[in-house]
């Protein structure tokens, strides 16, 4: 077959070998890239001769090497049979413990462990002097490779791919990750027995964060495993473009027809592996797609002669077309290209998903090449005038999905979208149009795949009934109206809009709702009168603009229009969409800062969606008010009144991963309130966990449970892992949303406290000051989150001994806490206190007292946060009059429980 082999494995022997992999473990390119052959590995290539013995095994043939090791063909007299036998070189000195010893000694034992007729069975695992060997059954027959050079029918093809993915399923359900798996590393036996073999490069899947302690610290700071936007991939490609521009470059170019510059073999790499991030299931089921592409086409989905022509395709889903001659089936085409998806949300949910698919695929064909056999006769008989006429009128019943996307999200609209960012002059307008734009097509090409596989499900599957159908196309259309609202959005682009771009597309709706089933059977029925439905569609419409806005930072508009959403809905009779106008209106009022609207419009909501049966919108409006009423207005009993609602919604619709990881992330935020240290650092590792694995690492998602994270370990006295959290935290927001926008504010401000606590003064004020000033230029000088950098603010020039520079952004915060909040805040008392110890530092007695008295009276009626009344005690001065007489302190006072 016509592909190029400088991309793929050199291995001819039917035992493919491991090749190379940094010894550390390090991701990206390798250093042993460049590096010529160790003494000890070349000593070891040629030390064992027929008739050596390696344990019980007594070597008959050596049948290839490779960067990490030997195979040899060898004989075990124990069990009487013949064996392949691996010798895996761990780059370490004679006599020396190694690492990567003891790390490839227990993959192999992991393999050991794994039993299945597709996966190639490891006997024995054991040491021989400084290297690990591996026992495994010797396979008499030839690679997948080598097969396929004989031009098989496609039928075989498939057959023979489905029994290698049951053996990648299988190792995946065992735990284990391939990740360099391609067409050498398939052994088809003389007996037709097929396996996957070469499980060198595996590795035990990444590990969930749910089953972190409470108490560890890097699990919240650690990479996961899903690929970046196709924007931030200029780096890795720089990084492949300087090694092969270098003086080493020529040499550089050889490791390509070998595994090993990055994890796996360049022409079957996913775009995570090439992107140098963690491996999972998917990345196999990436690599299985392009071995299949390859076998099926007679060519590779990506060109590319060299790492970097190859990486800049694979990263930007750039796949060929598909050769003229092709009789590859639609189907299978449209199976393919979702494997190959360049996010890896958006390939099959399972190696077990995607086999269930190709297998019903396989299990068609015979009834189609009837169906089209009989055609043909009818054809042969009534005249090639009819056959004319059907073939004209032919039409497929779930095809044309793409059309759906005209006049909503195509090449014209995107060139409106494109000029529309041009035209703001914001220097990082075409950035921001690219990534935008990346995230709406992976939308787009995501929504097509679900509708159609809604349709061929009843249509011409028949597994799916018609009920479940209309569930599904609704909720499909729910979500194209999101999208084109925002593309409407788009069009009309100011710097605003600009600066938050992405972040809005990752704000619409999750897709995966529409294929889940008992979430859908959940849904409320739409209304039986069609005036009624019409208007209540019409109604969707309009929220779907409003979520846009929310999204995309314009608050008042998209306030303006909830609430004449919400009006409309409240004129309709019916609840289920009253409840949503409710919610949306008060989740805008709460970002906006008016606490007290949010709280009312999010418990009528509640009502509402309650009276309507839609407990999804009561799950979403009691979470909230969890963080509106508990967090920010500190009701605390009430906020966890609404906690156990949010929880009994959720656990009635039969489970939400989002919500629930939304209901984590308010409750630690609450139990952090409280002083709960301990629960709130369990609550936000939870929520982590849940939000990594559901949106991926780089989601801004998770970087708000990162800074939550982060705050919970500086109240703990973490200080390392606190700061760890928060610039993680940062990172993610600046590439997302841009340097200006309120959640990267939120951020500095918080790693600003974070250096205050460390006594790195000055470098925590520039923090604070940058915080300020982005929050006072994008929520507006009377909001309650520029209220605090106000305070912190003032809080760093006390530490600073600038006392009377403080006074100002104190009192500021003060009013505007006041205002907010009300009177009676914690809040208040906190900026109480603080200008009570700035009126200390200029001695100005009869202020402080005054601030530090009302602050006390307010902690004696339960106002205060924990902690704060030994603080005022601290410093509450005496009165001038028992100034010259004391000479003990009153008893402190104690706070009544709450």
């Amino acid at each position: 077959m016509p592909t190029d082999d400088r991309l793929s494995g050199e291995v001819s022997s039917p035992f493919p070998l491991l090749d190379e992999v940094d010894p550390l473990g390090m991701t990206g390119v390798s250093r042993a890239a460049g590096r010529a052959r160790s003494p000890h590995t070349a000593s070891l290539n040629l030390s064992l001769q027929r008739g050596d013995a390696v344990g019980r095994y007594v070597v008959l043939e050596r049948l290839g090497a490779g960067g990490m090791g030997v195979v040899y063909a060898a004989y075990d007299p124990e069990l009487d049979r013949k064996i392949a036998l691996k010798l895996l070189h761990t780059d370490s000195a004679p006599g020396t413990e190694s690492p990567v010893r003891g790390r490839l000694l227990r993959e192999a034992q992991a393999m050991a462990r794994l039993s299945h007729p597709h996966v190639i069975t490891v006997h024995d695992v054991g040491t021989f002097g400084d290297e690990v060997f591996v026992a495994m059954e010797f396979v008499d027959g030839s690679t997948l490779s080598e097969w396929l050079r004989g031009r098989p029918p496609l039928p075989e093809i498939l057959d023979i791919f489905l029994s290698a993915g049951r053996g990648l399923a299988a190792a995946h359900a065992a735990g284990l990750v391939h990740r360099d798996f391609k067409p050498d590393n398939v052994l088809l036996g003389k007996d037709g027995r097929v396996c996957v073999a070469d499980f060198g490069l595996a590795r035990p899947q990444p590990p969930s964060l749910s089953s972190a302690s409470s108490g560890s610290a890097p699990a919240p700071v650690e990479p996961a495993a899903t690929p970046p936007a196709p924007a931030e991939t200029a780096a890795p490609i720089a990084a492949l473009e300087a090694l092969l521009s270098g003086p080493e470059g020529r040499r550089a170019l050889f490791p390509l027809t070998r595994t090993g510059l990055m994890m796996g073999t360049p022409a079957y790499m996913s775009p995570e592996q090439f992107l140098g991030l963690l491996a999972d299931a998917r990345t196999d089921q990436f690599s299985f797609c392009v071995a299949l592409y390859e076998a099926v086409y007679g060519e590779r989905p990506f060109a590319g002669d060299n790492m970097v022509h190859l990486s800049q395709r694979v990263l930007a889903g750039q796949i060929e077309p598909p050769p003229r001659d092709s009789r590859v089936p639609a189907w299978l085409r449209r199976l393919l290209l979702r494997g190959l998806s360049t996010r890896p949300e958006y390939r099959f949910p399972s190696m077990e998903a995607l086999l269930l698919s190709l297998n019903r695929g396989v299990e068609h064909r015979p009834r189609r090449q009837r169906l089209v056999a009989a055609m043909g006769s009818v054809l042969l008989i009534t005249g090639t005038l009819w056959y004319s006429h059907y073939r004209g009128t032919q039409i497929d019943p779930c095809g044309g999905a793409e059309l759906r996307l005209a006049g909503i999200w195509d090449d014209p609209r995107k060139d409106q979208v494109k000029a529309a960012f041009s035209a703001t002059n914001t220097p990082y307008a075409g950035h921001a149009f690219s990534t935008a734009a990346a995230s709406l097509d992976a939308y787009a090409q995501a929504w097509t795949s679900t509708y159609t596989e809604a349709c061929r499900a009843t249509r011409q599957r028949g597994e799916q009934s018609e009920e479940l159908l209309d569930l599904r196309m609704q909720c499909l259309s729910d979500h194209l109206k999101e999208l084109e609202a925002l593309a409407i959005l788009f069009t009309k682009a100011d710097k605003t809009i600009v600066e938050k771009a992405l972040l809005a597309t990752q704000g619409l709706s999750g897709l995966d709702l529409c294929s889940d089933t008992r979430s859908l059977r959940s849904q409320v029925r739409p209304p039986a009168d069609p005036t009624t439905r019409a208007r209540v569609e019409a109604v969707r419409a309009d929220l779907a603009t409003a979520k846009a806005m929310k999204h995309a930072g314009k608050f008042p508009d998209g306030l303006r229009l909830a609430e004449a959403a919400q009006a409309t809905a409240a004129s309709l009779g019916y609840r289920p969409i009253e409840a949503e106008a409710l919610y949306l209106l008060g989740d805008i009022q709460g970002e906006a800062g008016d606490l007290r609207g949010a709280e009312k419009n999010l418990s009528e909501a509640v009502w509402a969606a309650e009276a309507g049966h839609h407990e999804k919108v009561a799950a979403r409006a009691a979470a909230r008010l969890v963080q509106i009423v508990g967090s920010f207005e500190a009701r605390y009993k009430e906020g966890r009144q609404w906690a156990r609602h949010a929880a009994a919604y959720i656990e009635g619709v039969g489970g939400d991963e989002q919500l629930e990881a939304k209901l984590h992330n308010c409750l630690g935020v609450l139990s952090s309130a409280e002083g709960n240290y301990d629960e709130a650092l369990d609550h936000h590792l939870k929520a982590l966990a849940l939000r990594e694995r559901l949106n991926g690492p780089d989601h801004p998602v998770v970087a708000e449970s990162l800074n939550n994270l982060g705050e919970v370990y500086r109240q703990k006295g973490k200080k390392d892992e606190s700061l760890r959290a928060h610039e993680r935290a940062l990172a993610i927001w600046k590439k997302a949303l841009g340097p200006e926008h309120p959640q990267v504010a939120r951020c500095l401000d918080n790693i600003g406290q974070e250096l205050l606590a460390r006594g790195e003064k000055d470098a925590a004020l520039l923090d604070i000051e940058q915080a300020l000033r982005i929050r006072e230029k994008s929520l507006g000088p009377e909001h309650p989150d520029v209220a605090l950098s106000k305070l912190h603010l003032g809080e760093a020039l006390k530490a600073l001994g600038r006392y009377q520079e403080a006074v100002g952004p104190i009192e500021g915060a003060l009013t505007l806490f006041e205002k907010a909040l009300g009177p009676r805040h914690p809040r208040v008392v906190e900026a109480l206190v603080n200008e009570g110890e700035v009126y200390l530092g200029l001695s100005q007695m009869q202020k402080a007292r005054a601030l530090l008295q009302r602050a006390r009276t307010l902690c004696l009626e339960g106002v205060c946060d924990p902690g704060q009344e030994g603080r005022i005690d601290g410093l509450l001065p005496a009165p001038p009059s028992d100034h010259r007489h004391r000479t003990t302190r009153p008893p402190p006072i104690t706070r009544p429980s709450r």
